[in-house]
């Protein structure tokens, strides 16, 4: 393995010891190597584009419970990040969605000490 990767033989095992100081590099290159293509290190500039994205697709395939599950991780998911995910409300053709999508987000806003978006 390490001959394939161009690292030494410590450093595989330093990584597989979960040493703490290993060169990103160089285990994005393992992780590579060993069939990962995207090891899901990303940005996401917008995570409640992303959401609101999310919440239009799967109501217009009419996914109803799937939908309710959306509106679980994204209170999760704001909570975790100590603010809700969704600056504005996304525009729903279903109003009682975006009703309950409202809801959540005052109620993400009144746990988290945030103003509510608009």
């Amino acid at each position: 393995m390490a001959n394939s990767v161009g690292v030494s033989r410590k450093f595989i095992v330093d990584l597989e010891s979960g040493k703490e100081t290993v060169a990103l590099g160089l285990v994005l290159r393992v992780l590579k190597r060993l069939g990962f293509e995207e090891p899901g290190l990303h940005i996401i500039n917008d995570r409640g584009a992303e959401i609101a994205e999310g919440f239009r697709e799967t109501l217009e395939a009419e996914d109803f419970e799937f939908a309710l599950r959306l509106i679980s991780e994204y209170a999760t998911a704001s909570l975790a990040e100590g603010r809700p995910l969704l600056a504005q409300s996304p525009e729903l053709e279903d109003s009682q969605y975006q009703v309950a999508l409202a809801a959540v987000t005052k109620w993400i806003s009144s746990q988290t000490n945030t103003p509510v978006p608009q």
